[in-house]
């Protein structure tokens, strides 16, 4: 029941959903703090109103310590989605150029016509950015890439990042890709899209 506090750590991403708030995230260094999950997590896709208001509520109070929260959730629709769009200013949508992404960026931008609409919330759309693209693409690849910038337009960022297994060897050894190997990020565009993010937030702001 909502009544019950869960008896999760700090910084699982659970305390949010609770009235009292209560949690505390890791410091991974001075520029990143983050909250995790487990698998738990999937019970709250049947949370309550009311826990989805605390969630926002919880998040807005975060804000205010930060330059930048980022609320990342699975591609599937549900109670967890629809908390961090009623909680967010702007969702940033990362896709592949594949039949699968491609159809689930218009189930996303569906469950914002339906929170602008249900809620009476002003979610913005920041855009949408292609991953994992190969350094020369494939014919596939070009055609989605294509087709994502007919149907959307300016929504679309023009950077796209490139596929590499460095990002995959940074995670496993628990390091992000800049940490890991800076040129790498620089050469896959990380660096050029968190330039291309920071222009378009500042345009929400």
């Amino acid at each position: 029941p909502a009544s019950i506090t869960r008896k999760v750590g700090e910084a699982n991403v659970i305390s949010f959903f609770d009235e009292e708030f209560y949690g505390k995230p890791v410091e991974l260094n001075s520029n990143l703090h983050i909250f995790g999950a487990t698998f738990n997590i999937s019970s709250l896709n049947n949370c309550t109103n009311d826990e989805i208001g605390f969630f926002a509520d919880n998040i807005n109070k975060l804000s205010e310590q930060y330059d930048y929260v980022f609320i990342d959730t699975a591609p599937s629709v549900g109670n967890l989605q629809y908390s961090a769009l009623i909680a967010c200013d702007g969702l940033l949508i990362p896709t592949t150029a594949e039949e699968d992404s491609f159809q689930g960026v218009s189930k996303i931008l569906k469950s914002v016509a339906r929170i602008k609409s249900t809620y009476g919330l002003d979610v913005s759309v920041l855009g949408m950015y292609l991953n994992m693209v190969k350094k020369v693409p494939t014919q596939l690849q070009d055609y989605f890439a294509t087709k994502l910038s007919e149907d959307y337009g300016d929504l679309v960022f023009k950077t796209q990042v490139i596929h590499t297994t460095r990002v995959s060897e940074a995670s496993a050894f628990k390091q992000s890709i800049i940490e890991y190997d800076a040129k790498k990020a620089e050469y896959i565009n990380i660096d050029a899209l968190m330039q291309e993010f920071e222009l378009k937030a500042e345009a929400l702001s």
